[in-house]
Order: structure tokens, then C-alpha cells, then sequence
């Protein structure tokens, strides 16, 4: 019974911290690279747009996760597909959440 409690604080830990990566990360990298942007302000705008962006956002991280888990599932050799299949679709998702929010605010 023990492990089975460890286990499942291990699992809600886990889930803590990959929220919070998932929550400055999601947008932060692409920014950086598109935008030449620093590491806080693309943190705190990645946490901004994943807030704003909650339902989509939960849905993403939930596809990541299972095609993640796929990818680990075949001896890691799946990951040469789903890395960049995810990489590609963070690059699109950014330009339309970020770049859209953007110039929805410039006409402010």
C-alpha cells in the first residue's frame, strides 16, 4: 500500500512541475528564435498566452503527452517522428497565438 501512495505522489509531483515547464515553455523557444526576444519576457508571454489560451492549450500539452508516449513506446525510435511533428505544430500554434494577439493589439 505504501508504494501505491508513493507512486501516486510521485505522479501528482511530476504533474506539478511538467505544468509549470509546460506553462513558460510552450511559447518561450519559438519566440526567442523568431523574435530574438530574451529568456523572461518570452517566459512570462508564454504563460500569458497558454492562460489565455487554457482549453487549446490543455488539449496540446494532452496530444504531446500521447504522442510523446508513443514515440517511448517503440523503443524511442518513434521519436524521429513525433519530436519534429511536435516541433512543427508549436512553430505553427505559436505564429497563430502569438503573432494573432499581436496584431489584434496593435490596432488597439
Amino acid at each position: 500500500m505504501e508504494g501505491l501512495h508513493f507512486a501516486i505522489a510521485m505522479v501528482l509531483i511530476g504533474a506539478v512541475f511538467a505544468t509549470g515547464v509546460f506553462l513558460v515553455g510552450a511559447f518561450s523557444m519559438p519566440m526567442m528564435v523568431d523574435k530574438g526576444s530574451v529568456l523572461l519576457p518570452s517566459l512570462i508571454t508564454s504563460a500569458y498566452a497558454v492562460v489565455r489560451n487554457k482549453n487549446a492549450m490543455i488539449l496540446w500539452a494532452s496530444i504531446i503527452v500521447i504522442f510523446t508516449g508513443i514515440g517511448l513506446l517503440t523503443a524511442g525510435i518513434g521519436l524521429i517522428f513525433t519530436l519534429p511533428l511536435i516541433g512543427h505544430a508549436t512553430w505553427h500554434g505559436y505564429r497563430q497565438v502569438i503573432t494573432s494577439s499581436n496584431e489584434n493589439h496593435a490596432d488597439d
